[in-house]
Formats: structure tokens, sequence, C-alpha cells
């Protein structure tokens, strides 16, 4: 039976008393993407929120890898072995590159990514080391985003519209990037607009409709529904 990394049970999350996640429950396999798709407003940020520990859930269960993290600090389950990509990068603008890839870094003996890999992967950053994030283009601040994350060295890395606000040439050099993630078994689950995007990176397919799992499957089970794509989603 396949390992989940991440796996969501009835999970409720309120502002307020506002109802954003309605017994919300889904998974992403161990190694594997799992893209998170919806309308805006539909809780993609928030479900993303409440496992990191920012929003904190009202009621419900949040896994990792079978250990329960919903009662956690942030802080807390950042240790655990979670990293999130934030929406809009969030980079340190007056900080180099360097120094945003090293604030954030834990590398542990035997590692998967170290500040050499990480330049091995984003010649870019490895170019632009010294020079102030703010700087950087969209797509550099993304890769940079990126990167800091992986420095952490996650089990499972988070990633919110990756390639909002990018070049289509830019959004091929990230999908290139989160490909080769998957490729080494890295979990990834995966906030997108960019619907082909998502579907060509993904495993499996989990759709919201205001807080509350629509769809959840295989890309070919998506797929296979393109009215419902439609209805769901906007896009053909």
């Amino acid at each position: 039976m396949a390992t989940d990394a991440i796996c969501l049970e009835g999970v409720n999350t309120f502002y307020g008393e506002s109802h954003a996640l309605h017994d919300l429950s889904l998974s992403l396999r161990a190694g594997s993407v799992l893209a998170l798709l919806g309308r805006n407003g539909a809780g993609k940020t928030t479900t993303l929120h409440s496992i990191v520990g920012f929003q904190p859930v009202r009621s419900g269960r949040i896994a990792l890898f079978g250990e329960e993290v919903a009662a956690l600090a942030p802080e807390d389950i950042a240790l655990k072995g979670i990293a999130l990509v934030p929406q809009g990068r969030r980079v340190f603008r007056s900080l180099s590159v360097r120094e945003n890839l090293t604030v954030a870094s834990r590398i542990p003996a035997g590692a998967r990514f170290t500040l050499e890999r990480i330049y091995d992967m984003f010649p870019r950053l490895k170019e632009r080391a010294k020079q102030n994030a703010g700087s950087l283009s969209g797509g550099e601040q993304q890769m940079l985003a990126i990167a800091r994350a992986l420095l952490t060295n996650p089990r499972v890395m988070l990633c919110d519209e990756p390639s909002e606000g990018l070049a289509p040439r830019v959004v091929e050099d990230v999908g290139a990037a989160l490909s080769q993630l998957k490729s080494e078994g890295l979990s990834v689950l995966l906030v997108e607009q960019n619907t082909r995007l998502a579907l060509a990176l993904a495993d499996h397919v989990a759709i919201l409709n205001t807080g509350r799992l629509a769809f959840f499957g295989t890309v070919a089970e998506a797929t296979a529904k393109d009215d419902f794509l439609v209805q769901q989603l906007g896009v053909h």
C-alpha cells in the first residue's frame, strides 16, 4: 500500500466565522505530485496554509507520513519536513541571492540539496549570487523561492502558483525544475492556475469548489472529464 506523504481527513478551516474548508479530505502519495486546482477563492491557498499551520484548523486531521501535525506551530511543522514556496515569491529583496539561500538553509550530513546542488539546478542564481534579490526578474525570483525551499531539505514541498506572472519561456524553466524534482521522488503539492502545466506535472488531481472537494483522481481520470473541467476551472 502506498504511503501518504500528506493526508487530510475531514479538515474544517475558518476565517473568523467564515467557513473556508468544508470537511476536506485528500492525500498526496509519497514521491508523487498532486495538483490542487480550482477557481479563485476555491480554497487552494487556504489548504496549503492549513497544512503548514498558518491558518489553524478547527477540526479534522492533517498527517505528514502518518504523523499528526495539525496541532503544531508553523515552525514545528516546518521542522518535520514541509517547505512552502509561497504565492508571490516573497524573497528577501534587500538581501543577496546567496544570503536568501543561506538564511533558511538546513543541510544535514548527506543532504540531497546543498548550495552547490542548487547552483547546478539554477545556474542563473549562481551567476547572480551577489546581486540583491529585489533586482532579479520575476522568473529569477521564482527560482530563488523554490531553491530557498529546497535548501531546507524537505520531505514535502508545497508550491503556491509558481508560474504566476511569468513569461511562457520562464514557465517552461520552472516546469522543468519541478519535473526534475518529481523524477527524484520529492513529494510535491502544486497549486497552479496554469492547468496545462499542472496536468503535465501531476500524478493525481484534486479540484476544489468553494472549499469542498469536487474531484479527486488520476490525471487520466481528470482529463477524461472535459466538460467537468470546463465547468470547474473554466478551461478547455
